[in-house]
């Protein structure tokens, strides 16, 4: 492996890391992340109409 090689697998590692990082940090908080109803889910799980219905 090359200088350049291992610089790759160390900004891939981060980046992987620290989204791994916000989405435990995030659904530790009972938020939803990586839904597109995210904001939908939350509301009803707080009792308020979406208006969906």
């Amino acid at each position: 492996m090359t200088l350049a090689d291992i610089i790759i697998v160390v900004l891939v590692l981060a980046i992987v890391g620290i989204a791994a990082f916000y989405i435990r940090k995030e659904k530790k908080q009972g938020k939803c992340i990586g839904c597109p109803y995210a904001k939908e889910c939350a509301a009803k799980k707080a009792g308020k109409n979406c208006g969906n219905q």
